[in-house]
């Protein structure tokens, strides 16, 4: 699953290991998907970590399960995208607030953003969905990617296609408990 989200994010983009980011080259930065406090540590407490635990000063928690959604929200809100679906519907399901997508569209006009990519992307079930948001995204906006466990792969067939946008229409119920796995060393990165 890894390998195909970065050939698919490859498409539109160039993404760089997590061990590449440098704050300093950013005057905006965003975390999706990455180890919360691991992202706020990398982000110097300045720019916003986008993450189902964890929630905290700039740091935006949303529905387990709902990335493909969150991704949506952010392809509409930083780059104009997706114009046809009804971002009321994804923001209340994800359960990201009118106030968090307006404060997220001041990114917007900070360019060159840095976005900071975690397994919970890649490990989705619709991971193809939002590498493809996300990619888009980035053919919109001045965004690098920083990803956690990236490596380079060789260019594949994978082409730009038109999102089907139905699985925006069922984002997933999680009124119920979950376990969040970590390794040793993902707060080491």
């Amino acid at each position: 699953m890894m390998k195909a989200f970065f050939s698919i994010l490859s498409v539109y983009s160039t993404p760089m290991s997590l061990h590449e980011f440098d704050r300093t080259h950013f005057q905006s930065a965003l975390s999706y998907g990455l180890y919360a406090p691991l992202a706020s540590k990398l982000l110097e407490s300045r720019g916003v970590v986008l993450h189902p635990f964890f929630a905290q000063g700039h740091n935006f928690r949303y529905e387990i399960g709902t990335e493909h959604g969150v991704s949506a929200l952010l392809a509409h809100t930083l780059g104009d995208l997706l114009e046809n679906i009804d971002i009321g519907y994804i923001a209340s399901e994800c359960n990201i607030s009118e106030e968090e997508l307006a404060f997220l569209n001041k990114y917007k006009d900070s360019q060159p953003i840095a976005l900071l990519l975690g397994r919970d992307l890649y490990f989705h079930p619709h991971a193809e969905f939002i590498a493809h948001t996300l990619g888009r995204l980035s053919t919109k906006c001045q965004i690098r990617f920083f990803a956690q466990d990236f490596t380079p792969i060789p260019h594949t067939n994978h082409t730009q296609e038109i999102l089907n946008t139905d699985i925006l229409e069922s984002l997933p119920d999680n009124n119920g408990a979950y376990v969040y796995l970590l390794k040793d060393n993902d707060c080491k990165d």
